[in-house]
């Protein structure tokens, strides 16, 4: 309950622009991946996002992530991608980040809280631009809209969501649930 309610130049707003800095996945929707793995795709690899951002680049079209999974994600490639085994969950996240010109998040999955999400960029000019649309619509960038103490939950979630330990227990309870089921109920 650290959340600093300043109606402009909260320090939470500062807390979190220092976590989603130092961090920066993606997760597909459920169609999305089982037409992904019908057609034998990996359901994470780092040369994925690697080669769409090459072509984005060559086409001259700014790359923007999904990052709402992007502990989980950093996890399996960890787990699962030769090469990573022995780099840190926040080392691989900063690799898929590496590879974009932003991300948008919802921030109620990685993140471990129940509401907000942010929009980053690396481009100045670009994040000007949005901060003075957001100024129209939302208010001062340093609230956005969010109490203080829920941008203070999304600073620390973002770093806690990458915590191995907990990222192998949460992977883990899949292997709790009977083959054939899925999230409506089993089959």
């Amino acid at each position: 309950m650290l959340g600093d309610e300043a109606y402009a130049g909260a320090r939470s707003f500062f807390h979190l622009k220092e976590a989603v800095e130092d961090i920066f996945g993606f997760k597909h929707f459920d169609t999305t991946e089982a037409n992904i793995l019908a057609r034998g795709g990996r359901p994470v690899s780092l040369q994925n996002p690697g080669e769409v951002s090459q072509v984005y680049r060559r086409h001259g079209i700014p790359f923007f992530i999904d990052a709402c999974r992007y502990a989980e994600n950093s996890y399996f490639i960890q787990q699962r991608e030769p090469g990573y085994q022995s780099r840190s969950t926040l080392e691989i996240a900063r690799e898929i980040f590496a590879l974009a010109d932003g991300a948008t998040m919802s921030a109620k999955k990685d993140a471990l809280v129940n509401i907000g999400g942010f929009l980053a960029m690396n481009d100045e000019g670009l994040f000007q631009r949005a901060c003075n649309e957001l100024v129209l619509r939302e208010g001062f960038p340093t609230y956005g809209g969010l109490a203080g103490r829920d941008l203070e939950a999304m600073a620390v979630g973002l770093r806690a969501g990458l915590q191995e330990d907990y990222l192998a227990y949460r992977v883990g309870q899949t292997a709790y649930w009977p083959r054939g089921c899925c999230r409506w109920g089993c089959r």
